[in-house]
């Protein structure tokens, strides 16, 4: 998936803040019913290309912006929009709904 992140140092707090933002774009077919957006995704050979951090012409890394309609989708159970101390970070979040999940 593409996105962007940046640090920088609170000027209140004086601690250094880090921030990340997927980029996303209009859903393909397979996900229009999910969602009215989805991740850009960037195909691994674009990779080393699109991440080059000298290459800075915008226009030129749009090239590489695009959705795509190879993905799949099925439905998860609610764990896996936990958060904080008692999110449950397991392989098995992933798996479909009625799948039984352990930690």
């Amino acid at each position: 998936m593409a996105g962007v992140c940046d640090h920088w140092i609170d000027k209140v707090s004086g601690e250094l803040v880090m921030s990340t933002a997927i980029i996303t774009t209009a859903p393909c077919e397979n996900l229009r019913h999910v969602h009215y957006r989805m991740p850009v995704m960037i195909r691994k050979e674009d990779w080393v290309e699109r991440l080059d951090p000298k290459i800075q012409d915008s226009i030129y890394l749009r090239q590489f912006i695009s959705g795509t309609d190879k993905v799949s989708v099925h439905e998860v159970g609610l764990g896996v929009s936990g958060a904080g101390k008692n999110r449950l970070d397991a392989e098995a979040l992933i798996k479909p709904k009625d799948a039984e999940v352990s930690e």
